[in-house]
């Protein structure tokens, strides 16, 4: 009976250890997260934007894409930022229209997904933003792009998800984007254009998404 009592303890003791070890690791990947994310928003704040700028808003995905690269003679502004959702989204939403850019393209959902943030209330943020945008800068067009599709078990939110983004647009009166579709095959995204994390784009990836903006820039 001791050495039962012994062994459950042992047992218990082991799995506290794990657990103080797994919440300390997420509350140090998180840090860094957040040290990463306010880096990139002080490098942004030193350029300011204006009434000539187009200006991409997205997450991660937006953020590693070269735009310069792909666009040499367009004046572009990516403001894409790691692991940001639709509430950072509206966070820092001053920052990018108090210059009132020519063209916005907001890309933004596939965090909200993974950290389970409930769609409607996804769709609540993108809302707030189209808004907020229309009244301060009435002169900018919006674009909202679909979210891009993943590999792995998120698959079906997303598309929950981009059919409520296209429903907001009409509603709303802005352009949808369909970047899903092209990205495509048998559900999931296409392996051709991912870096092999079933989420993030390789070159030929951001090739054809660049494709597909060009002819709205």
């Amino acid at each position: 009976m001791k050495k039962l009592k012994f062994a459950l303890f042992f047992l218990l003791a082991i799995n506290v250890i794990l657990l103080a070890y797994i919440i300390k690791i997420n509350y140090k990947k998180q840090g860094v997260s957040m040290q990463l994310r306010q880096t990139r928003q002080s490098i942004y704040d030193m350029f300011s934007i204006d009434s000539a700028d187009i200006v991409f808003i997205g997450d991660s995905q937006t953020q590693r894409f070269n735009t310069q690269e792909f666009f040499p003679n367009i004046k572009i502004k990516n403001r894409g930022i790691d692991s940001d959702g639709s509430f950072g989204l509206l966070n820092r939403l001053d920052s990018i229209i108090s210059g009132c850019p020519k063209k916005v393209f907001i890309q933004i959902g596939t965090n909200d997904i993974k950290g389970g943030l409930a769609l409607s209330e996804t769709v609540s943020n993108i809302k707030k933003a189209l808004r907020k945008i229309k009244i301060n800068c009435p002169s900018t067009y919006i674009y909202i792009q679909s979210v891009l599709p993943r590999g792995d078990t998120y698959a079906p939110e997303v598309v929950k998800l981009n059919n409520l983004i296209q429903g907001l647009c009409k509603s709303e009166g802005v352009s949808y984007v369909d970047i899903y579709t092209p990205f495509l095959k048998e559900g999931l995204l296409n392996k051709q254009y991912e870096i092999g994390d079933g989420l993030h784009l390789n070159g030929n990836g951001y090739l054809l998404w660049a494709k597909i903006l060009y002819p709205l820039l």
